[in-house]
């Protein structure tokens, strides 16, 4: 397996999966795997407008939904869901994750798989940025 993790802006990063399993396991399934230890690691830091924990956004414009959301489980990469025709579809989309919580994911992915960080440039700007935006207020 292989993860990216992606600087979004001063509060948040996203993480995104590669699949480079020879059993076959689809990057949906290696998604999917990741929800506890995304909900775990990131709940009590604080993203973009004081939002805490992890945050799902659907693909395709769909809405974003909190992981302890009881409609979490509905909210996950590679989870099949039922339309109204009755036929299942893959729910698809990303986590943006607070910025507070890279340090103790990225080593957590070390574990799990190949993980391309962000650059440690990035990151201090981002720090830096955010540092600054938090004095003027």
């Amino acid at each position: 397996r292989r993860f990216v993790l992606s600087l979004i802006n001063l509060w948040e990063f996203t993480l995104t999966t590669e699949s480079i399993d020879i059993y076959g396991q689809s990057n949906e399934e290696v998604f999917h795997g990741l929800r506890g230890p995304i909900k775990k690691i990131a709940k009590d830091h604080i993203g973009r407008d004081g939002r805490k924990g992890a945050l799902f956004e659907r693909g395709a414009g769909g809405e974003g939904i909190m992981p302890d959301d009881p409609s979490s489980e509905k909210a996950t990469v590679g989870l099949t869901s039922n339309n109204e025709d009755g036929n299942t579809t893959n729910v698809t989309g990303k986590w943006k994750i607070p910025l507070g919580a890279y340090q103790a994911l990225f080593r957590y992915l070390t574990r799990e798989g190949s993980v391309e960080g962000i650059p440690p440039e990035q990151l201090r700007a981002a720090t830096l940025g955010r540092e600054r935006a938090d004095k003027k207020e």
